[in-house]
């Protein structure tokens, strides 16, 4: 997998670090041009949805706190940031391996787009959480899959194509 910079709302190397009782921003927001993100166009000129993906890469260690994914967008990128998905409102200690979203982008959505961590009840310590937009089936696989996170490390493992020799040597 390639996790390209510009496709991601969280800090690549640290992620985001949402903790407060309240709308908490990710890191970047994504600028889709005037005419949507051109990269995500298939063949023949179908249009590809992108799938965002929002994943704890590290545990938060509060017990009492609530968090919601919220993929947001916006006009002109600085105010009028409306909710068009939100993923489900989940105890920070349980998130863990589990995407808070994972959801196709609508074709609908305005130029810049943002996620935003939403907190409830109680203030939320020590996790990350990493959020990104990607067409990589692989990747939404493993989003859906709840396997271990640490940005989809595949550690000892071979990928289907290469198995398959459809990469190998």
């Amino acid at each position: 997998m390639i996790l390209d910079g510009q496709n991601c709302f969280s800090a690549i190397a640290t992620g985001d670090s949402p903790t407060d009782v309240a709308d908490n921003e990710c890191n970047n927001m994504i600028d889709q041009g005037v005419n949507g993100l051109s990269g995500f166009r298939g063949e023949g000129g179908a249009y590809v949805a992108p799938w965002v993906i929002v994943r704890v890469s590290t545990p938060f260690t509060t017990t009492g706190g609530y968090i919601t994914a919220v993929l947001q967008d916006s006009a002109d990128g600085t105010t009028d940031w409306t909710d068009i998905l939100n993923g489900p409102t989940l105890a920070g200690a349980q998130v863990a391996g589990y995407p808070l979203l994972a959801a196709r982008i609508p074709p609908t959505a305005r130029r810049y787009l943002q996620v935003v961590y939403r907190i409830s009840t109680a203030v939320l310590a020590a996790g990350s959480v990493t959020a990104f937009l990607t067409l990589d089936k692989d990747v939404i696989d493993q989003a859906l899959r709840h396997t271990t996170f640490v940005q989809f490390s595949q550690s000892g493992q071979i990928s289907e194509a290469v198995a398959n020799g459809v990469l190998g040597s």
